[in-house]
This record gives structure tokens, C-alpha cells and sequence, in this order.
């Protein structure tokens, strides 16, 4: 039997990012162990993401989310200079095109001022200055965005944990835990000595929580298909260009946004899946959509969305509803500049009262440690998540 004193299950990029963090706090990289379900790494959310470094403007002040992707938008920047990744920082246009969406901006703007965001506010002719093509009756230029290949992330994080010899353990999963005995059966028939286990799975981690906790997860993750489409290589933007959000739903709308391979993307919509990790439109898992489409949780989305539930969820998916709400403030937009397709999939949490909105980070003993919700701006948050979750294990080892 193999012992770990830190046993990390996800290799996504909090899941290395936490390895990482350790290695910095001083643990050998000889008593760590890290679990992927996959035989490498970056299939999933890290590796289809739009590669944005967010500035948390969304967020609200004090949450969770704010406090670690403005602390993890420095982080991020000083990783990727210390380890020659390119990125570049481009600011963001955030565009009201009626009287509700600057209603909705000045709520923004305000939020920003508490969190000492820096940002212009724009009207309708100063937006012009930015990008010709792009219209709308007030915006903001937030300073403090950028873009970044997440996956060069990724595999420069996993090629030092590799050199400081953590074990990884590839394409399996946990599928017991005995609290008494400290010990994690995997499904590659290892079983493991492990004093402290840390969640990071990601779309999977209620799935890994009810392992190790022996209950019922308090949240259920959803999948949500988010599709871009990219635009012909002559159709350029140099900054990424949003629309102001429905503050009613977590998501940022269909926005477009430079990469920094110079391709440019208009996505992603959102649109509930019934089967985690597959890349297939009309993947289907029974099992799963009969857990999801009767928990209290969904049902409660689905009412208090009721309005727009049908075009939030499935209206989306059709080019028609993409062009509706790209012409709001880039007029000009059209079919004829798509030359591809893709997409990924969100794991939003979903709790007896709906759709959970901050990062969840979560431990009720001193064994074992959750990450139960983190989707966008988990990217930009990474190493900040990382430290919290470092910084309370070694805050409980140190009282107990």
C-alpha cells in the first residue's frame, strides 16, 4: 500500500495548481499524489475555454469569486512572465445597447468602484474610438483584462510537478473511502494511505464528494454546452467585446473574444446537457437526466426563469439567436465571417435552492477538502484558489 500525506484528485488547472502550491509551501513532491480520470490532461473545461483573464468585475464584493480572481489576475500575470507563456493584455469593452442594459452597467460600474477596479466609462462616441464596428448607448473599458493560452498553463504546471516527482495516477477514479483508516480505493484496484485528499474533479467533484464523504453531495453540477464559433482570419478584434449580462443568470452572454494564436470566437450560449464530459450535441445519459430534471434545484431555475428559461436553455443553440444578440452591438455581424465551430462544457453547481453562483470551497474535517464549484473565472483564480485551500489545510494542521 502506497502512502501520500496529500492526496489531490482532478488535474485540471485548480487540481495542479493546488499540487503546485504545496510544492512552493515546501511538501515533497514524493508525498504527493495526484488522481486524473483521463489519460492526459486539458480535455475538459481548461482546455476549451476562451483564455481570458478576467478582472472580476461580475463578481460581487466580498464573494468568493471576487476575492480570488483579483487576486488571482496578478498571480496569473507574474506565473506566465516567470515561465515565458504569451499573453497580452487588451482590456475589455462592456457595451449596453438599451435603457435596462445601462441600468444594469451602472450597477457594474458601481460594483467595480468597491472592488477599485480600474475602468472608463464610455458614451456612445468615445465606444467608437475603441472598435468602429461596435455600437451601443454607454460601455466601459476595463483595464485590467488580458488572454492566454490556458492549456500552455496547464502543461508547463504538470512538467514541474513531474520534475519534483509527484505521482500521478492516470485514468482512474476514486471509488471508496475509509475515514477510519485514512484509506482511498481507486479504480485501478490501488488502494492508498492518504492523510489529506483534496477535491478539484471538477464536473465529477459531487460525484467524488459523495465517495468520500459517504453522502449525498450538497450540490448536483450541471453541465452546460457553451458553443463558439470562430471568425475567418481576416474578421479581426484586438479586445474582447461583451454585452451587459442578465444579472438574473450566470453567465456572461455571447461575446467576441480575441485568442492569442489571432483567431477571434463570438460564443458561448448555454445550454443544459444531459451527460457530463462528452462532446457530442445530443449526448444523453438516462440516469443522469432523471436525477437532474427532478431535483428541487432545477425545478426551482426553471420557475423562477420561466420567462426565459426556453431561450436561455434551448432557443440558443440555433445561429439565429447568436446573430440576434451579436448585432446588438456589433451591427455589421454576419454568417459570412463564421468559418468554425466548437465548444465546451461549464460545470455550474446546482443546490436545493437553484443555480449557485460564487466559488464553493468547502471542508468539514481535517482529511478531506472540496472544490465544488468553480467555473468561470476559475482559469484566472487558479493559483488564489489554490493558496485558500493550501492556506486552510495548513490552518488546521496547525490546531489539530
Amino acid at each position: 500500500m502506497s502512502n501520500f500525506k496529500y492526496v489531490v484528485i482532478g488535474a485540471g488547472i485548480i487540481g495542479l495548481s493546488i499540487v503546485n502550491e504545496l510544492l512552493k509551501r515546501g511538501v515533497l513532491g514524493s508525498d504527493i499524489l495526484l488522481v486524473e480520470s483521463e489519460d492526459v490532461i486539458n480535455l475538459h473545461q481548461t482546455g476549451r475555454n476562451s483564455g481570458v483573464i478576467h478582472s472580476g468585475i461580475y463578481y460581487e464584493h466580498g464573494s468568493e469569486k471576487q476575492k480570488n480572481c483579483l487576486r488571482g489576475y496578478d498571480l496569473m500575470i507574474d506565473y506566465l512572465n516567470q515561465n515565458g507563456i504569451d499573453y497580452k493584455l487588451t482590456g475589455k469593452l462592456i457595451v449596453a445597447t438599451n435603457k435596462l442594459e445601462v441600468q444594469n452597467l451602472n450597477k457594474l460600474i458601481s460594483k467595480a468602484n468597491k472592488s477599485n477596479i480600474d475602468l472608463d466609462i464610455l458614451d456612445a462616441t468615445e465606444l467608437k474610438k475603441y472598435d468602429k464596428r461596435v455600437s451601443g448607448l454607454k460601455a466601459v473599458f476595463v483595464k485590467k483584462t488580458g488572454i492566454t493560452d490556458y492549456t500552455k498553463v496547464t502543461e508547463s504546471l504538470l512538467k514541474s510537478i513531474i520534475t519534483s516527482n509527484v505521482t500521478i495516477e492516470y485514468n482512474c477514479n476514486p471509488t471508496a473511502y475509509d475515514k477510519d483508516m485514512s484509506t482511498l480505493k481507486l479504480s485501478n484496484g490501488n488502494v492508498i494511505k492518504a492523510g489529506v485528499i483534496i477535491n478539484s474533479a471538477g464536473s465529477n467533484c459531487d460525484y467524488v464528494y459523495e465517495v468520500l464523504e459517504e453522502k449525498k453531495s450538497p450540490i448536483v453540477i450541471l453541465p452546460f454546452r457553451g458553443e463558439y464559433y470562430s471568425l475567418k482570419p481576416n474578421v479581426k478584434f484586438d479586445i474582447p467585446i461583451y454585452p451587459v449580462p442578465n444579472p438574473d443568470f450566470p453567465f456572461l452572454g455571447i461575446h467576441i473574444t480575441p485568442s492569442i494564436k489571432g483567431i477571434s470566437s463570438v460564443g458561448p450560449n448555454a445550454i443544459l446537457q444531459f451527460k457530463k464530459d462528452s462532446y457530442y450535441k445530443a449526448a444523453f445519459d438516462f440516469s443522469f437526466f432523471m436525477k437532474t430534471i427532478f431535483s428541487r434545484g432545477l425545478l426551482r431555475v426553471v420557475f423562477k426563469y420561466r420567462k426565459i428559461a426556453l431561450k436561455e436553455l434551448f432557443k440558443q443553440s440555433k445561429f439565429s439567436y447568436y446573430e440576434k444578440e451579436v448585432k446588438k452591438y456589433w451591427p455589421g455581424f454576419s454568417q459570412k465571417y463564421i468559418e468554425g465551430y466548437y465548444f465546451g462544457l461549464r460545470a455550474q453547481a446546482l443546490d436545493s435552492r437553484g443555480l449557485v453562483d460564487d466559488f464553493i470551497l468547502a471542508n468539514k474535517t481535517v482529511q478531506l477538502y472540496h472544490v465544488l464549484n468553480a467555473p468561470s473565472p476559475a482559469a484566472t483564480s487558479c493559483f488564489a484558489i489554490a493558496e485558500s485551500v493550501v492556506n486552510k489545510i495548513h490552518e488546521n494542521e496547525k490546531y489539530n
